[in-house]
């Protein structure tokens, strides 16, 4: 079947200086190359058909997987600062970056839709909930956003030293 098949991001040191991302169809290994520093995080669309790779070098690579072999379908800028986190949901993606700020990016278009400010540090996690996105933060916050309209709906602060990761699980969120 096309498109099929599993993505594996190797950590150790070697492969991190390398920049890779090693896509395995069923069969056979393909080393997905292009970014110029590591890569941070992956994201997956099952209805677009690609994997979003987000890399220190401050950009998203887009690679469709509708052939055996996946291609590069393009690159979104627009990020002072590497990917630290990335999620999609339906028709968007929700980017974060060490320049404290989230982007969102729609799949049909592939253009950034709106920008989300207010941390005050590296964000870490994001996550996507219909129109709503959360992201963590080194700032030792969390965030709730209304993508649609960019802005801020609540924050929560914490007492640690920043936010590394959460979950949602029954509709309460873990951090």
């Amino acid at each position: 079947q096309k498109g099929t098949g599993v993505i594996e991001v190797d950590s150790t040191m070697e492969a991190m200086q390398r920049k890779i991302i090693k896509w395995t169809p069923q069969t056979n290994s393909v080393t997905l190359e292009g970014h110029t520093d590591g890569v941070t995080c992956l994201a997956h669309s099952v209805e677009y058909k690609k994997v979003f790779s987000g890399s220190l070098d401050r950009t998203i690579r887009v690679w469709d997987l509708a052939f055996h072999e996946p291609l590069c379908d393009g690159e979104l800028k627009g990020h002072r600062g590497g990917i630290t986190g990335m999620a999609v949901s339906r028709n968007k993606l929700v980017t974060g970056s060490s320049d404290a700020t989230c982007k969102v990016w729609d799949l049909a278009t592939m253009k950034e839709e709106t920008k989300l400010v207010g941390h005050a540090g590296l964000i870490h996690g994001v996550m996507v909930l219909n129109d709503m996105a959360l992201t963590t933060s080194q700032d030792k916050s969390i965030k709730l956003w209304d993508m649609r309209a960019g802005q801020l709906i609540t924050s929560i602060e914490t007492k640690s030293r920043g936010q590394y990761g959460m979950a949602i699980h029954e509709l309460k969120l873990l951090s």
